[in-house]
């Protein structure tokens, strides 16, 4: 038997590569050889490549946040974190929850950055990264915060430093004079997972440059974080380089956010976007910031990124009923996240087909985000938590979903 074993050995890397985490978990536990194996950083690469890029259901992390309607705002808002799993095709579809702190405590915004290499970062209070794949979670140390004032504004980001294999963490608090209401210079602070600490980082952004929040969607691309911001002309994408850990300011042209691309003639018609990754390239969505029974977004791609880039409008999405705001990017399944007011929406970017993702509970108002999940061999060190399952809901389709919803209300 073993050398029949022996014999098929130079088939691991290709069988092996096509398993769950959670199998390869096993696996390793078979013998010393195979632990090792598993282990080695050369097929942790090999398969999240190739796992990751095999077809099957979509598989998102959702984060979503909730309070009942008529609630009043000093009641908590009951924020969690799934796995949803949808087959596009037959539209069945799975919920897994996971087990965590502030699943159960009061907070009013919590944001999943990533993926990076299958980690993820939440937002929260202190910060946690999580590898869902392996259900190993990181509390970070807390951030260094050098203001009390509530007029700060607090921005995130999370992404990869291939020169020293490491992980970082980056936030920026932007705050303001108190009585001339002047921008102040930004302050930031940077987390490093192998050192396990925070830095202050240099800044030599002009305070005059305003973020106008985190992005929904992931937006680390081609090693640098990104936000969408504004300055002193128009629109700027902010852009933070985990290597050299210094900042640069993106222009970017007015046709993005022109009122006439949605047909906006009043002064009052202000038109928003979000930086996201659609490939390897960096993108942004441009849509109406005030609510309309449906809306247009326009999707806008950066080519040529590190020669200065070109922006060139890839695709003019909708007008789709319902839609608040951008969600998510499926480049390699052509497809576009919506929330709508019912909850999340499917949108074929090539045929304009629409299929509904998930539903919000009927007694509640809630808000979304989704980030694509990667299945990861990737290592948390110093874990000290494990994400443990709530159970799984299953849907055979999305009617059964909202038969669901019909019920509880």
């Amino acid at each position: 038997m073993a050398r029949h074993i022996d014999c098929l050995e130079h088939l691991f890397p290709e069988i092996f590569s096509l398993l769950q985490v959670i199998d390869l978990i096993r696996l390793s536990c078979v013998c010393k050889d195979w632990n090792q194996f598993v282990k080695s950083p050369d097929f942790i690469s090999q398969h999240h490549r190739t796992f990751n890029n095999l077809t099957q259901p979509i598989h998102l992390l959702v984060r979503r946040i909730s309070a009942y309607f008529h609630s009043n705002f000093d009641e908590p808002l009951f924020s969690h974190i799934y796995l949803l799993s949808f087959n596009p095709e037959t539209e069945n579809m799975t919920l897994d929850e996971f087990d965590l702190d502030f699943n159960h405590d009061r907070f009013t915004c919590i944001d999943i950055l990533g993926p990076c290499n299958g980690l993820y970062c939440l937002s929260c209070s202190p910060f946690q990264l999580i590898n869902p794949s392996m259900r190993a979670l990181r509390t970070l140390p807390h951030a260094p915060d050098p203001y009390v004032s509530s007029t700060v504004d607090r921005f995130h980001g999370f992404g990869f430093d291939p020169e020293t294999n490491d992980y970082k963490v980056v936030s920026i608090m932007c705050t303001y004079d108190e009585e001339t209401g002047k921008a102040l210079p930004w302050h930031v602070e940077v987390y490093s997972l192998s050192v396990d600490s925070w830095k202050t980082v240099e800044c030599r952004v002009s305070p005059s440059v305003y973020i106008w929040h985190n992005s929904r969607i992931d937006a680390f691309v081609l090693g640098e974080y990104h936000w969408w911001a504004d300055d002193d002309v128009g629109s700027v994408v902010v852009a933070f380089n985990m290597t050299s850990e210094t900042f640069r300011v993106i222009r970017v042209p007015q046709d993005v956010t022109a009122r006439s691309e949605f047909g906006l003639e009043s002064i009052f018609g202000r038109v928003t976007a979000t930086v996201a990754k659609f490939g390897e390239s960096l993108a942004v969505i441009a849509y109406p910031y005030w609510g309309f029974t449906e809306k247009k977004f326009n999707l806008w791609v950066m080519e040529d990124y590190k020669d200065g880039g070109t922006w060139i409008k890839r695709y003019s999405i909708g007008p789709i009923l319902g839609a608040k705001q951008p969600m998510g990017l499926l480049k390699e399944r052509d497809l576009f996240l919506v929330e709508d007011r019912d909850g999340m929406l499917f949108y074929n970017l090539k045929t304009g087909e629409i299929k509904r993702g998930l539903y919000s509970e009927a007694d509640r108002k809630e808000s979304f985000q989704a980030a694509v999940f990667t299945e990861s061999l990737v290592p948390l060190p110093r874990a000290d938590g494990k994400l443990r399952s709530l159970g799984v809901k299953s849907f055979l389709t999305w009617f059964d979903a909202l038969l669901l919803r019909g019920h509880s209300s």
